[in-house]
């Protein structure tokens, strides 16, 4: 972890980034009715204006500070509806998580008050906006954070990482296919499966105790999270852009890849393996899921041209290895082609 993102894991920056996650989260119930319905943000807003104007009898200030964080749960679940097959207990359960997952943002932030300051030091922010205005230096250390997650956050738009995305369907083999590429082609191979086990393990990583709980609880690890974690690896791997990375189990939804390309980059090479082999260990629920997942995944990719292929694993492994060589290879060439 680079000394600024150790920084900032110590603000609330990556809560704010959080719910960045509920301003592009459609609110799922109007999908089947609405093209373009409004977000889980945009839902929590309007009812937070709605309490404002609550009758006298009723505290204002609880009514509208339950509005505007009442879904905030749904950064990391979802907004879940009946038609999605998830239990009430289930869809609980992760939107609980959800809320224990902000804790565990801000356990080592300070508390509002003392991120903004303090009263006495609200004059500072009167009138039109200006850096200079700032006086505490708790203030200026956070406009220093701030000038730098935004220099480092253009940096990182600007360089496209030599990297590639090898997803697919439950049992196609994704791995096996990532560690030929690894052993044929040179690719630093990424686990994210292994290395948010090591995460939940690491008693010096912030999140370490929330990681470990969501295993336990097979709950799925939030967007930013992982995105963070992930971000971190590939730079390490790819070495100045020196190595090509593969990364295997991600992005498992589009909201994943959405994540990743908001925060890291936009366009990333990605190999799809389609199979119709059902793991046995998968419930029938929990494999349908995830080839909507992939279909939706599949749709959207489909649409960057030459950043993605879909290959048909339900071949031999040798010709599956052989087809995602020369899907490989083709991104090579278009990469080389784009500088």
């Amino acid at each position: 972890m680079t000394s600024l993102q150790a920084e900032l894991h110590n603000t609330t920056l990556p809560y704010l980034h959080l719910m960045d996650v509920l301003k592009h989260l459609p609110r799922t119930g109007w999908l089947r009715t609405i093209e373009h319905p409004e977000s889980v943000a945009s839902h929590m807003y309007r009812m937070a204006l709605i309490a404002m104007t609550a009758p006298k009898g009723l505290d204002r200030d609880k009514c509208i500070k339950l509005a505007i964080s009442h879904d905030m749960g749904e950064a990391l679940a979802g907004d879940l509806t009946p038609h999605d097959g998830v239990s009430k207990a289930e869809k609980f359960k992760l939107e609980e998580f959800g809320f224990k997952y902000i804790q565990s943002l801000l356990k080592k932030a300070t508390d509002y008050e003392q991120q903004t300051f303090g009263e006495k030091d609200l004059d500072e922010f009167q009138g039109p906006y200006n850096a200079a205005k700032v006086l505490s230096p708790k203030g200026k250390e956070d406009l220093r954070l701030l000038t730098l997650e935004r220099e480092a956050h253009f940096a990182n738009r600007k360089a496209e990482l030599p990297l590639v995305f090898l997803i697919g369907t439950p049992g196609s083999g994704e791995k096996v296919q990532a560690e030929a590429l690894g052993k044929n082609a040179g690719f630093k191979v990424i686990d994210v499966e292994e290395i948010i086990l090591e995460k939940s393990k690491d008693k010096d990583y912030i999140h370490q105790e929330f990681l470990a709980e969501c295993i336990e609880n097979s709950v799925r690890t939030p967007t930013v999270l992982l995105v963070g974690i992930l971000e971190e690896r590939i730079k390490a791997a790819a070495a100045g852009g020196q190595n090509w990375v593969v990364v295997v189990g991600f992005p498992d939804s589009l909201q994943q890849l959405n994540g990743f390309q908001r925060q890291v980059q936009k366009n990333t090479y990605t190999v799809m393996l389609k199979s119709e082999n059902k793991p046995s260990t998968l419930s029938d629920k929990k494999y349908a899921a995830a080839v909507r997942d992939m279909a939706e995944l599949e749709k959207y990719l489909g649409a960057s041209g030459d950043y993605f292929k879909a290959v048909d694993a339900s071949s031999p492994s040798e010709s599956v290895t052989s087809k995602v060589q020369e899907a490989v290879d083709g991104f090579k060439q278009h990469s080389q082609r784009s500088k």
